[in-house]
């Protein structure tokens, strides 16, 4: 089941410890809750790469082939429960869109990762700039201050001003307004000029297009993020992404396209769907736009 969980509170916490690293040093994998977790090692520095779309898919035959030996010895009843834990399929790399998650789990994934997706959600973590701003100055826009943020057909980024915010830019309309208490004339026109200055903090604004900067966690960039300096080999992305949606309607509609491609395939539950289609390729652009 997809559902989006609003986040509540966000607590800071300054006190860093240090992080293991538990990975098996020559085949740079290890097991963790029953998951096959494999460190980034990008396949172009070491010249062998295996197409997405077909490494999902034969990793999930083999899980099918695994099950079926599991099942040879009986039923699920009568095998202890560790037996037929079988490991999870988690599709990461290349997911830029719903078509390619809904993809990733008819091939048989079982979860799918989409960093560059979140990361162009109005709510990401990452720096955002506007485009027009040169990328080089990283000038940060303070997104902070905003609230109820949409994004349009056009990419234009719109939002209110937080509270604090128009009451922090209110400030000296309000210094100015207590000086001129004595004289009713002026303070009364100060007082309009006040009211009007408020409601126009108070309306939608217009943003703009803004991008926002993205990176893998292997890369110079997100090294830096978690030791303070690049520590070994930088392998991953840093680019510039347009910021596109807001989470809630990118979840709403990735709901929605799924909900689609399951009635297609005459599938009621997400376990059915998963690894269940059978994928039909009739041109060379298809395979090219499939096996990524």
């Amino acid at each position: 089941m997809i559902e989006f969980i609003e986040i509540e509170s966000i607590e800071y916490i300054n006190d860093l410890q240090w992080v293991n690293d538990i990975s098996v040093e020559n085949n740079h994998n290890y097991i963790a809750n029953g998951y096959l977790v494999h460190n980034c090692i990008t396949s172009s520095n070491v010249s062998i790469h295996y197409p997405q779309a077909s490494l999902i898919n034969e990793c999930y035959q083999v899980k099918q082939d695994l099950e079926n030996e599991t099942l040879k010895q009986g039923t699920y009843d009568e095998i202890p429960k560790y037996n037929y834990d079988l490991p999870k399929i988690v599709a990461d790399g290349g997911i830029r869109n719903y078509d390619h998650v809904i993809k990733a789990l008819a091939l048989g994934a079982d979860y799918v990762m989409i960093g560059s997706v979140f990361a162009q959600c109005i709510e990401s973590a990452g720096i955002k700039i506007n485009k027009n701003v040169s990328q080089k100055a990283l000038i940060k826009f303070p997104i902070e201050n905003y609230k109820d943020l949409r994004v349009d057909s056009k990419g234009n980024v719109y939002g209110y001003y937080k509270e604090y915010y128009w009451k922090h830019l209110l400030e000296p309309w309000q210094e100015k307004i207590d000086k001129t208490k004595k004289d009713f004339a002026e303070y009364k026109l100060d007082l309009l000029k006040y009211e009007e200055r408020k409601k126009s903090l108070m309306e939608e604004k217009c943003i703009g297009p803004m991008d926002v900067k993205f990176f893998g966690m292997a890369s110079a960039d997100g090294q830096k993020s978690i030791n303070g300096k690049k520590t070994k080999t930088a392998e991953g992305i840093t680019k510039y992404l347009p910021v596109k949606y807001t989470l809630s309607g990118w979840v709403e509609n990735m709901i929605s396209y799924l909900r689609s491609a399951m009635s297609y395939c005459n599938c009621f539950t997400l376990e059915e769907f998963i690894g269940r289609p059978t994928l039909i390729v009739n041109s060379i652009s298809e395979i090219q736009a499939v096996n990524k």
